[in-house]
């Protein structure tokens, strides 16, 4: 948190399953930190799949959700189409 204070990511890429806090509420505070903060582009990657954690993942605050083992392929192609 404190390097996003000094640095604006073109992309965050984050777990949902962290130690201390959730990816979800990792997101949100991010949003909340800053306007600037809020235009991040962010994919949640993590090994919670299904359309549940999917739906919760937009709605915390990322634009596209990846369950692991992702594909190389794929991942590179979410990011090219976030970043677009």
């Amino acid at each position: 948190m404190t390097a996003l204070a000094k640095f604006q990511p073109d992309l965050l890429i984050s777990d949902i399953g962290m130690p201390d806090m959730n990816g979800y509420m990792l997101i949100k505070q991010i949003r909340q930190l800053a306007p600037h903060l809020s235009q991040i582009k962010a994919l949640a990657l993590t090994a919670y799949a299904g359309e549940i954690n999917y739906q919760l993942a937009l709605q915390a605050g990322f634009q596209a959700h990846l369950s692991k083992p992702v594909e190389p392929e794929q991942l590179i192609e979410t990011v090219i189409n976030l970043l677009n």
